[in-house]
């Protein structure tokens, strides 16, 4: 998810260092894709994991932007700041 959080790639199809197009489209390589695959047991769901984990990711990356740019907004919990 590196490439397409930093901005590098929209889709990690694009990133040329991602082994994601081999565990997505069965391409020529080295790996054995089967192993991770069969933790997730089939292609749909290591794409439905990666689609919700790169969501998560950018509301998080949003949230902490947010943050930042307004300082004032601060969360108390038990008399501390964060």
């Amino acid at each position: 998810m590196n490439p397409i959080i930093h901005g590098f790639a929209h889709k990690l199809e694009e990133w040329p260092y991602s082994s994601f197009p081999h565990y997505m489209y069965n391409s020529p390589s080295i790996l054995n894709t089967h192993v991770i695959l069969d933790l997730f047991d089939d292609r749909q769901n290591f794409l439905d994991y990666h689609n919700q984990k790169l969501a998560a990711d950018i509301l998080k990356i949003i949230d902490l932007d947010f943050q930042i740019m307004n300082p004032a907004k601060q969360t108390i919990c038990l008399g501390n700041v964060f």
